[in-house]
């Protein structure tokens, strides 16, 4: 799902070896290729609590990030989400990111907009354990969260055109006969404990009603990979694994991989 490429977008805006972020009230519009906001705080490795303007600037694929401020310096961020890099518009209200001994990541309100998709997000709460196990920041983020996460959203739209989101809607169609083209989900909530997820959310279309999914997720360290096995999606009585899967395997690629039951995505 696109949140957790919000997170993973958090995680590498932490710098390579940095161990300690702070972000606070993170409040931001961009038009491509320009960008500006401003945080209560925006600190890496020490607790700075003053106002920190932030500028962005698109160079192709690659996002420029100037802070100003107490801290003043400059990011690269290379390899955003494709939901990043293609979006026209985006606005962040209430942006909040934590990386220390724990993690946490809160979003009052977010949108994307694209020629793809529009994308709309609201009450995002993440918490993640951090795992000690590897060198690199990333991956401290996804082992622990693999091995104990929860995440909650309110409200959640996109009208796509791909990713798992699509694969979803689409699947839908097909067992409803409907032809949508919008997703729209409530209450979504996320819940993994040592490599076992539980997936439910209240999904509002023509036939409304509850979707639930379950199975398990794991990083492979060696080979740079999240590997996700897909027990089961429903909604309501109605099993959807079939659909999801076949429409998954339309959009296979080079760093995303569809072999019923298993999803992977190759992080390289």
């Amino acid at each position: 799902m696109k949140i957790f490429l919000l997170f993973t977008l958090a995680s590498s805006l932490s710098f390579a070896q940095v161990s300690q972020v702070d972000i606070k009230n993170f409040n931001f519009n961009y038009q491509a290729p320009l960008g500006e906001g401003v945080a209560d705080s925006f600190s890496y490795q020490k607790k700075v609590n003053n106002l920190q303007k932030v500028n962005v600037e698109k160079f192709s694929d690659v996002f420029k990030i100037k802070l100003e401020g107490v801290e003043n310096q400059e990011i690269e961020l290379k390899n955003a989400p494709d939901f990043i890099k293609e979006a026209e518009d985006i606005n962040l209200n209430t942006f909040n990111f934590t990386l220390g001994e724990k993690i946490s990541l809160g979003l009052v309100q977010g949108r994307f907009i694209s020629s793809q998709d529009d994308f709309n997000l609201k009450n995002v709460n993440l918490f993640c354990d951090r795992s000690t196990g590897s060198e690199l920041l990333l991956e401290q983020a996804l082992i622990g969260c693999i091995q104990k996460m929860t995440f909650k959203i309110s409200s959640f739209s996109s009208t796509p055109q791909k990713g798992i989101d699509y694969a979803m809607m689409e699947a839908l169609n097909s067992a409803l006969e409907t032809n949508a083209t919008a997703l729209s989900l409530k209450n979504v909530d996320l819940k993994i404990n040592s490599g076992k997820f539980q997936l439910g959310a209240d999904i509002k279309a023509q036939i409304s009603g509850a979707a639930l999914a379950n199975g398990t997720v794991k990083y492979e360290t060696t080979e740079k990979k999240i590997i996700v096995k897909v027990s089961e999606v429903k909604f309501g009585f109605l099993d959807l694994t079939s659909k999801v899967f076949e429409e998954l395997k339309k959009q296979e690629s080079d760093s995303l991989k569809i072999n019923r039951p298993y999803i992977t995505i190759l992080m390289k």
